[in-house]
C-alpha cells in the first residue's frame, strides 16, 4: 500500500466497544476497544502514504454462534427488543460497509468507527 500510495485499511471492531455488558466478555470488549485505537493510529501513521484506516463496528448479527446462545424464544426477543430496526443484523450489512470503505467513494474517510448496529447503541431503556 505505501508503494503505491493508496489502500484501506478495513478493521473490524464491535458495537460492545462502546456500551459495558452484563455478560461476562472483558476480554473480547477490551479487545474490540483496542481495535478502535488501533484504527485511529494507523490512520494518523499512514494517512500521508494515501492510506486510509477505518473500522467497522458490527451490532449483533444473526449467525449460527448467535443462534446457540439463545435458549429460548423469550431469550432471543429480548436481545431483539434492543434493536430499534426490529431485526438482528445479516452478514451483508456488514459486507456492504466494508464494500463503501474499500472503494474510492470513501475516499476522503479515515480514522473513523462506522456503527453498523440497528440502532442498539443508541436505544438507551
Amino acid at each position: 500500500m505505501v508503494k503505491q500510495s493508496r489502500g484501506s485499511i478495513i478493521n473490524v471492531a464491535s458495537f460492545v466497544s462502546f456500551m459495558g455488558c452484563t455478560v461476562p466478555q472483558d476480554a473480547y470488549t477490551a479487545s474490540k476497544g483496542g481495535m478502535l485505537s488501533l484504527t485511529k493510529s494507523f490512520a494518523v501513521q499512514y494517512g500521508k502514504y494515501g492510506i486510509r484506516c477505518n473500522a467497522i463496528c458490527p451490532g449483533p448479527i444473526e449467525t449460527p454462534l448467535l443462534r446457540m446462545l439463545w435458549t429460548s424464544e423469550e431469550a432471543r426477543n429480548l436481545r431483539l427488543n434492543r434493536i430499534p430496526l426490529g431485526r438482528f443484523g445479516e452478514m451483508n450489512d456488514i459486507v456492504y460497509m466494508a464494500l463503501y470503505l474499500a472503494s474510492d467513494e470513501s475516499s476522503w474517510t479515515t480514522g473513523a468507527w462506522l456503527v453498523v448496529d440497528g440502532g442498539i447503541t443508541s436505544h438507551y431503556f
